[in-house]
């Protein structure tokens, strides 16, 4: 038994050590974070203040809780990334610069809650369940696109000598 559990053990120190599998762990994390946040900011529009959860601006249609909690779950995101999933120093540059990696993020999940939203009503399904399922959906089909992103922006080239004196 005892055999075993050092087998395991040693299994997942070696999943651990794939930055794939931490990027996963940690955009779990984030993503449970944000979605959160964007029920407590569901309920305080929609049942606090009576406003409505999606705005248009200009051609935009946006959803008000996701972007709140996206903007919110920027400094989290940004130390979970650059900390565990790439195991890299947490520098004020990188967090600075780490909002270019959410804008293609935001876009993608504004994009895939309002292409799933679309598919639940042409299937006739329409309530606020669904709405809160599409904030769990929209950041899981992000995921695959996001992890170059985000890797390509929070981890530091070894041969740029300049990048790690600082």
């Amino acid at each position: 038994m005892e055999k075993q559990k050092t087998k395991f053990a040693e299994k997942v120190k070696q999943l651990w050590e794939n930055d794939k599998i931490r990027f996963l762990f940690t955009s779990a994390f984030n993503t449970f974070i944000g979605l959160i946040l964007s029920f407590l900011f569901s309920f305080l529009i929609v049942q606090v203040w009576h406003g409505n959860e999606n705005i248009k601006i200009w051609f935009f249609q946006l959803n008000l809780p996701l972007t709140i909690s996206f903007i919110l779950g920027l400094p989290i995101s940004y130390t979970t990334q650059a900390l565990i999933a790439f195991r890299q120093k947490w520098r004020w540059k990188k967090l600075a610069i780490f909002p270019l990696s959410s804008i293609p993020n935001y876009a993608l999940q504004q994009l895939f809650y309002f292409i799933w939203k679309e598919i639940f009503l042409l299937m006739h399904i329409s309530s606020d369940l669904i709405d809160k399922i599409l904030y769990i959906l929209a950041p899981v089909c992000a995921l695959p696109i996001m992890y170059f992103v985000i890797r390509f922006i929070v981890k530091v080239k070894k041969d740029n000598n300049l990048d790690n004196q600082e």
